[in-house]
């Protein structure tokens, strides 16, 4: 079986070689698959349960960064939160200190 995927891929490279068009492309993928090639042993790989796309990793990556943008959203509502209810009693600390100050000049009247 390796044998007869060695063979389809040389049959791609030789195709690549013979339609031309861009050479200097063409070029680039047929080097780009023969430097490759040992690592493009899929049958190999899928009966190990090896994952040979990048699915997986994208997936994962995926799920890693949403978690961590949650989790930085949640910080900041957090904070905001925090700020608008230090606000509200600052707020109301100083309605109480104008009030307070009312009062006391009233009874200097």
């Amino acid at each position: 079986m390796r044998d007869a995927q060695a063979r389809r891929l040389d049959d791609l490279l030789d195709d690549l070689r013979k339609r031309g068009g861009d050479v200097e492309e063409c070029a680039k993928a047929v080097a780009y698959l023969d430097a490759r090639r040992r690592r493009m042993r899929y049958d190999e790989y899928l009966p190990d349960g090896v994952p040979i796309g990048s699915g997986v990793t994208e997936a994962g990556c995926k799920n890693v960064v949403g978690q961590r943008m949650k989790m930085r959203r949640h910080a900041l509502a957090r904070r905001r939160r925090q700020s608008r209810a230090t606000n509200f009693w600052l707020v109301i600390a100083q309605m109480a200190l104008l009030q307070a100050a009312s009062l006391a000049l009233r009874s200097f009247q």
